[in-house]
C-alpha cells in the first residue's frame, strides 16, 4: 500500500501541524489532477473519524493548496454519510438542515443541501434529518448522479463515512471514492476489529491508517497489513 499514515492526538489545541501532515501525505499520495473523492472511516463509532473528516477538510480548503494549481478555485466540500452524530454543519457554523437524506427524498434542491461554511472555499453537505430508508436512498441513481455533479463542480470531496462494522452502507458508498483512509484510536478497539475492518475495505482505494492516539508507532501487527 503505497501510504502509511500516523496522525498522534495532540494535547495542545493547535492540531493543525499534524493534520497537514496528513493531508499533505494524501495530496502527494492522490496527486492534484481533477477532483479527488477521499472517504474517512473506522472499524467502529467513537474513534474521532467526524473529528479528522473535518479538520481535514477544513485545512485543505483553508490553506489554499488547491487553489494555487491553475484554473482551479481550490473548492473543498465535506458530506456528512453518516446519520448517527450531529450533522457536518455542527462543526462548520451551517444549517444542519436540508441535507443529503433531505436530497436523496428529493425534498430539497442540490442548492439547498449544499451549505457555505465560515471557512472560504469550504461547504458541506450536512446528513440532514434521520432517514429510515437511507440504506436505500444511497444505492438508488439519485446517489450515483449526486456524486457526478459533485465532482463537476468541486475540486476537492471528502467524505464522512459510516464505520465498516456498523453497517453494510460504508462498502456500498466506498465505491463511490477514489481513495479510504481508515481511522484507528489506539488503545480503544481490540485489533481483532480493526483486522475485519481492513478486510471490508477495497485495499486498492485503502491508502492507509490514520492512529487517532498518542502512541508513537503503529502496531506490529497492523504494520505489515500495510
Amino acid at each position: 500500500m503505497g501510504l502509511k499514515t500516523l496522525l498522534r492526538k495532540a494535547e495542545k489545541p493547535d492540531t493543525d501541524t499534524s493534520f497537514r501532515d496528513l493531508y499533505t501525505r494524501v495530496l502527494l499520495r492522490t496527486g492534484l489532477e481533477g477532483t479527488t473523492v477521499l472517504g474517512v472511516t473506522s472499524a467502529m463509532n467513537g474513534e474521532g473519524k467526524t473529528t479528522i473528516a473535518r479538520q481535514f477538510a477544513r485545512l485543505l480548503a483553508a490553506d489554499g493548496i488547491l487553489a494555487e494549481q491553475g484554473g482551479r478555485a481550490g473548492s473543498v466540500l465535506l458530506v456528512e454519510c453518516n446519520q448517527r452524530p450531529a450533522g457536518a454543519g455542527a462543526g462548520f457554523a451551517a444549517p444542519e438542515a436540508p441535507g443529503l437524506a433531505h436530497y436523496l427524498q428529493r425534498e430539497c434542491t442540490l442548492e439547498e443541501a449544499v451549505k457555505p461554511t465560515d471557512c472560504a472555499r469550504l461547504w458541506t453537505i450536512p446528513a440532514g434529518a434521520a432517514a429510515g430508508n437511507f440504506s436505500i436512498l444511497i444505492r438508488t441513481t439519485t446517489m450515483d448522479e449526486l456524486m457526478r455533479h459533485l465532482r463537476e463542480r468541486f475540486d476537492f470531496i471528502v467524505l464522512d463515512l459510516p464505520a465498516v462494522l456498523d453497517t453494510t452502507d460504508t462498502q456500498m458508498l466506498a465505491e463511490l471514492t477514489d481513495y479510504l483512509v481508515l481511522v484507528v484510536r489506539a488503545g480503544s478497539i481490540p485489533s481483532k476489529l480493526v483486522r475485519q475492518a481492513l478486510d471490508g475495505l477495497d485495499g486498492e482505494k485503502l491508502l492507509g491508517v490514520v492512529l487517532n492516539d498518542s502512541r508513537p508507532d503503529l502496531p506490529d501487527w497492523l504494520e505489515h497489513r500495510l
